[in-house]
């Protein structure tokens, strides 16, 4: 069946667009996005796989404050290197000084408290791209694309099954949330169509938003092995619907696909350090209809006494990188990645870089 699957997938027609993805992990995003099986403190967890929440000891695993991070990629170098001169270039000139670089800026925060069977979180993300360039047909175009959701998760975990080296829990996420999405793409065709296409274009023709409620389901089987061994599967949008509309004359938001994500970890620990080699594939049955290079993920992470620690990886066909280093109530994380925009790695790379500072207190 998956190698049927696999085999389907390389057919699949190509679709200049990122997957969507509702939250980011800048610990999981470092060792390649793999993160359905590596069980991470709190609010990454719970948005990955909710069973995460029953992989910890004690009451309470953290409080989270406050957590902003910021990604940015294209041609943010070229940009601060030569501020004044693109600021004095009319619109053309300035296309075409970027075109080709995928520019892309995406800012989230999540503020919530976690504990070991329940957790409760609001979250803000908000992702804009925007390509001027040929397309793989060697047209040039232009395309943008946005998203924002805004919302609150509850977070609730129980263990099925457990003995001393093994154990088998379950998540669920509900969610109640906000959804903005808008995409666009426009070729010189288009003009000599319609020159009048932008101003006769309306906003609201644009966008697509309601409000909703969805669920995640996660199951995570920790076994027993010198190396702690973990499968772990996340279904996400078992339930989804957007029946509320709070702006008038928009479009209406379809229910998001349910996809499930499946990966397997090794997780070996001493007393001061701490590892994670994980591979996972994501979307497993296709639901997005993208190549199946897209949907490979694995990494590696070390950490030490969970002050300091590093991952790399591989996302999509493309190396990721990271770091992080908690200090008490304040915690520093950073790194990079790439989304392959086209059909192949290699074809349309949007290389990002992102930093997350959160306030908060871990007690795990």
């Amino acid at each position: 069946m998956i190698i049927l699957i696999l085999i389907l997938n390389l057919y699949v027609k190509l679709h200049a667009k990122e997957i969507p993805h509702e939250f980011k992990s800048p610990r999981y995003l470092g060792m390649g996005n793999a993160g359905v099986s590596v069980p991470a403190a709190g609010g990454d967890g719970l948005f990955y796989n909710p069973a995460h929440l029953m992989q910890f000891n004690g009451i309470l695993d953290e409080i989270v404050l406050a957590s902003p991070m910021l990604s940015i990629g294209g041609s943010y170098k070229k940009i601060f290197e030569n501020y004044k001169t693109l600021r004095t270039m009319d619109a053309l000139s300035l296309a075409k000084t970027l075109k080709g670089d995928i520019q892309h800026i995406g800012f989230q925060n999540f503020t919530g408290i976690v504990f070991r069977r329940i957790a409760l979180g609001l979250l803000q993300s908000t992702e804009g791209s925007f390509y001027l360039g040929n397309n793989t047909n060697g047209n040039l175009e232009g395309s943008m694309n946005f998203s924002s959701i805004t919302g609150a998760s509850l977070g609730l975990g129980q263990n099925l099954y457990q003995t001393e080296n093994s154990k088998l829990s379950l998540g669920l996420r509900f969610k109640f949330q906000q959804v903005f999405r808008s995409s666009y793409t426009i070729t010189p065709r288009d003009f000599l169509n319609d020159q009048n296409i932008l101003q006769n274009t309306k906003v609201d023709d644009l966008i697509q938003q309601n409000l909703g409620y969805g669920a995640d389901l996660g199951i995570l089987w920790s076994l027993p092995g010198r190396y702690k061994p973990n499968i772990g599967i996340a279904i996400h949008n078992l339930i989804s619907s957007y029946p509320w509309s709070l702006i008038p004359n928009t479009a209406k938001l379809p229910s998001d696909p349910t996809t499930v994500d499946i990966g397997f970890a090794f997780l070996p620990k001493n007393q001061k350090t701490q590892g994670a080699l994980s591979i996972e594939y994501k979307d497993l049955f296709n639901k997005n209809k993208e190549n199946t290079y897209k949907h490979i993920h694995a990494g590696i992470q070390l950490s030490y006494l969970d002050a300091i620690g590093a991952m790399i990886g591989l996302s999509q066909g493309y190396p990721t990188y990271g770091g992080f280093m908690n200090l008490w109530l304040l915690r520093l994380e950073g790194g990079s990645y790439s989304e392959e925009l086209g059909l192949l790695p290699g074809q349309r790379e949007s290389y990002r870089v992102f930093a997350r500072v959160s306030l908060g207190l871990w007690l795990q």
